[in-house]
């Protein structure tokens, strides 16, 4: 089995998929996720305001978001 991508290779690919479809909720949830393994908070929260826009219920997003503003100290 390939090891898993690296955030920034998960990165590239995603700002691609993003650019092919700039409505993929999903995309920019795990893009988010991306940023923040890299500890790139503010980006992981643009990206996840992005996917709560898409779709306003995604409950991952905004946990997620809500994570990264712990990592801010920014509560």
């Amino acid at each position: 089995m390939a090891d898993e991508l690296k955030p920034e290779e998960k990165i590239e690919r995603l700002t691609k998929i993003i650019e092919e479809n700039p409505e993929d909720a999903e995309a920019y949830f795990d893009r988010g996720n991306a940023y923040y393994a890299l500890e790139k908070y503010d980006e992981a929260i643009q990206d996840y305001n992005r996917a709560i826009e898409l779709e306003p219920d995604n409950s991952k997003a905004q946990f997620r978001k809500g994570v990264s503003f712990v990592s801010l100290e920014n509560i």
